[in-house]
Formats: C-alpha cells, sequence, structure tokens
C-alpha cells in the first residue's frame, strides 16, 4: 500500500508539472495521460483487488444484521 501511495503522488505531482507547463497539449497528449490514468487504476485494482472484495463483503454482512 505504501508504495502505491508513493506511485501515486509521485505520477500526481508529473500531471500537475504538466498541466501548469503553457505549452498546448494535442489530443495525442491528452490520450497518453488518460491511458496512463487507467494503467494505474487497473495496476491498483490488480494489486488490492481481493482487499477490495473482503471490505465490500464486510460491509454487505454489516447490513445483513443480526
Amino acid at each position: 500500500m505504501k508504495k502505491f501511495l508513493q506511485t501515486y503522488v509521485c505520477f500526481s505531482a508529473f500531471v500537475a508539472v504538466f498541466l501548469l507547463e503553457r505549452k498546448a497539449a494535442t489530443s495525442i497528449e491528452y490520450a497518453l495521460i488518460a491511458s496512463g490514468i487507467a494503467l494505474a487504476i487497473i495496476a491498483v485494482v490488480f494489486t488490492l483487488g481481493d482487499e477490495l472484495v473482503a471490505l465490500f463483503q464486510e460491509v454487505e454482512d454489516g447490513f445483513a444484521g443480526p
């Protein structure tokens, strides 16, 4: 989880610097940003998928009541 947070902070900083530049971004650059975000989401889902399923199962069980 710590490595994911470090990667997320680094990626966020990169995107922030990229977006603050005064140069116009082309559609290709936007596509690269979108694909990078998609890859990050996919990596998180595959890395934390089982933990997320367990978490949502606990929430669902909590709603079921005694």
